[in-house]
């Protein structure tokens, strides 16, 4: 995955990351890439890291992790929120309440996690105001939760 990330970076021509949103870990869950949560974060951190040293992430960029919908996943989800409790710069964007056909968000799951969960990781790590709304926001309601 990281070759693939730095590939489409590189054709982007953007400069470092100033966000990472991540959500992924539903596929490792029970397979030889990631059968410990404490694997899954050992490797999640080896990304982090790397992105840094690669000058694809700002160093001071917020790492966002988005929780999985998925049940059998719940030991990777446990690992996600792990990541965000033991370390500075890394925010976890919950999933509960949130509408999935399982393994994926239906439509509405997606609106609510990006313009309410994700932003609201994001507005937290920057130090924003809870009243500041991502672009595109017209101010209308997200969902119930």
């Amino acid at each position: 995955m990281y070759e693939t990330l730095t590939d489409v970076y590189a054709a982007s021509g953007q400069g470092p990351a100033s966000v990472v949103l991540w959500h992924q870990g539903e596929a490792d869950q029970g397979s030889q890439r990631a059968t410990d949560p404490a694997v899954y974060k050992a490797r999640v951190l080896e990304l982090i890291d790397n992105l840094k040293a690669d000058g694809l992430m700002k160093e001071s960029a917020p790492f966002i992790v988005g929780g999985l919908c998925k049940p059998n996943a719940a030991d990777i989800d446990q690992a996600l929120r792990e990541l965000a409790e033991e370390n500075e710069g890394i925010y976890h964007a919950p999933v509960n309440c949130i509408p999935c056909n399982e393994p994926h968000f239906t439509g509405a799951g997606l609106v609510t996690l990006g313009f309410d969960r994700y932003w609201t990781q994001y507005r937290q790590a920057v130090g924003l105001t809870p009243q500041s709304r991502p672009l595109g926001d017209n101010g209308g309601t997200t969902g119930k939760h």
